[in-house]
This record gives structure tokens, C-alpha cells and sequence, in this order.
């Protein structure tokens, strides 16, 4: 009996550490990461990486310079020491840290093969604010009020009233004319800003700059 006993106390107590080795290394991961990958002296692709506290991640990719960034936002996750990024079928990647960076690995889950390797890095200070990107989602509109969502998250953001959220906000009241029960899929230029709510204070909305294309549903 006081063996079963013992060996209750260590299961409790590795579990316990085990719990508090992970959160303490979630905590280490929040925050920006940012990096660039140089195929040549003339073209570079760019990452950056917010981790929230809430699981929740926003990554910024641009391919080449002079290029809109892409906007993805998602759930991540730590699997067996391997950061995962799920944004369902729009953005799967992995990432292992090794001391203070995170080093972008193959869709198995291995070390990319080759010198060239997307290294990201913890920075200090970082903002999401401002920088316009290309991103897909659904988009609602209700009230006086719109929210969008990214495709592969179901995170839903305040989209703020302004011009081209107007021409959004039209082609949704166009397909609710037809379908009582309608949403849409939109393809927009747009930023993260921090703005003033309806109830006072300010917080993180979406700014639609300029509606591209609607699409027929998340891909």
C-alpha cells in the first residue's frame, strides 16, 4: 500500500513539472518573431509572427519585396517540442526553437535540407499595427455592425466602418437579397489598427483598404 502510495506522489509530482515546464515554455513563445530567407542579393522573403497568450497566432508572409505581405491567422500548438501554426488549408507550418530562435522546418516536420533556412527571431519590440496585407475570410455584416473572419481560424475581429468596408458591406446585402441566410467570402487589402469602440476605449479592428475579389468560400 505505502508503494502504490509513493508511486501516486511521483506520478503527481513528474505531471506537475511536466505541466509547468510547458506553460513556462508557451510563455517563452508569445510575443513576435521575425526573419527573411535571401534566395539572392536581389530577392528575399520576409516572415513575421505573432503568438498570443490566447494560442492564437498572426503571421505576416511576403514573398519579394515590393510584394503585399499575406495575413494568416490560426491556432498554434507545442506537439513532442515542435511549434505548430494550423490555419487549416490556408497556412500549415512547423517550427522548432533552438535557443532564442525558431527555425522553420519541412511539412514532415524535419530540418529543411541545405543552407538556406528560414531562421526566426524573438524581437524585443514589434507591431502589427499599420502594415497593410492581402488576406481571405468571411465577412458579416449585421446592424450597424461587420465582423471578418480569416479562413482556417475562428476568431472573429471588428471590421471598422470606412469606404471600401462600405463596398463589402454591399456585396453582402446583395447576396442577402437573394439568400436570407447568406455570407461571403471576400479576398481584401487590409491592416490591423487600434481604434475607438462603440462603448468607448480602444481596441484591435480590421481595416478593409480596398475589397479584390469575392471568393466562393474558404479553400
Amino acid at each position: 500500500m505505502n508503494i502504490s502510495k509513493r508511486f501516486l506522489k511521483a506520478a503527481f509530482f513528474l505531471t506537475g513539472i511536466s505541466l509547468l515546464f510547458s506553460c513556462a515554455t508557451q510563455q517563452n513563445l508569445n510575443g513576435f518573431w521575425g526573419g527573411e530567407l535571401a534566395f539572392s542579393e536581389y530577392e528575399k522573403m520576409t516572415s513575421n509572427l505573432l503568438l498570443e497568450s490566447d494560442s492564437t497566432f498572426f503571421y505576416l508572409s511576403q514573398p519579394l519585396e515590393g510584394v503585399d505581405p499575406h495575413g494568416f491567422v490560426g491556432c498554434w500548438d507545442l506537439k513532442d517540442g515542435i511549434l505548430v501554426l494550423d490555419a487549416g488549408k490556408s497556412l500549415q507550418l512547423m517550427l522548432m526553437q533552438k535557443s532564442d530562435k525558431l527555425e522553420l522546418l519541412d511539412f514532415e516536420g524535419k530540418a529543411v535540407i541545405g543552407q538556406k533556412k528560414l531562421m526566426l527571431e524573438k524581437q524585443l519590440e514589434g507591431d502589427i499595427y499599420g502594415q497593410k496585407f492581402i488576406a481571405s475570410g468571411r465577412f458579416h455584416h449585421f446592424a450597424d455592425a461587420s465582423d471578418f473572419r480569416f479562413c482556417g481560424s475562428d476568431k472573429l475581429f471588428t471590421v471598422a466602418m470606412t469606404a471600401a468596408h462600405i463596398d463589402a458591406e454591399r456585396m453582402f446585402l446583395e447576396q442577402l437579397d437573394s439568400n436570407a441566410g447568406a455570407v461571403i467570402y471576400l479576398q481584401a487589402l487590409m491592416s490591423f489598427e487600434m481604434l475607438p469602440g462603440m462603448e468607448g476605449g480602444q481596441f484591435r479592428q480590421l481595416v478593409i483598404h480596398e475589397v479584390l475579389t469575392q471568393i466562393s468560400e474558404c479553400d
